[in-house]
């Protein structure tokens, strides 16, 4: 059994969870030519606001990890904990000269910091 077929794989949309095309496209680049299988997505506590976002790459899934799938070319990972806070999740890439890296729009934040980075629920 492979660590693909030990963690539930999901569709992104089954938890309302939206990935934009430009933070697709920021995935498939920044995988295509490392060892990483994915882009881990989650939370931890922390920030102004009680919860930061945390986003990396990772080289492996564990056993409770939620993988989606958009299409072969990329996957999303996400932990348990996370996902309850996380359903209709939006993801997007910003580009732009200052503050370039993945945003968040959450549905479920009651409120946010000045900067952004953490939010409460």
């Amino acid at each position: 059994m492979t660590m693909m077929d030990q963690n539930q794989s999901k569709n992104l949309t089954d938890l309302g969870v939206e990935i934009t095309e430009l933070a697709k496209d920021r995935i498939i680049n920044l995988t295509k030519d490392s060892a990483a299988v994915g882009l881990r997505i989650g939370i931890q506590g922390g920030g102004c606001s009680g919860f930061e976002y945390v986003c990396s790459l990772t080289r492996k899934t564990v056993k409770d990890d939620t993988v989606f799938f958009k299409d072969s070319n990329y996957q999303v990972i996400m932990d348990a904990k996370s996902m309850f806070f996380l359903a209709g999740l939006v993801i997007d890439y910003n580009d732009g000269l200052t503050g370039a890296g993945f945003t968040f729009g959450n549905p479920n934040a009651t409120g946010t910091c000045g900067c952004g980075t953490s939010f409460s629920v």
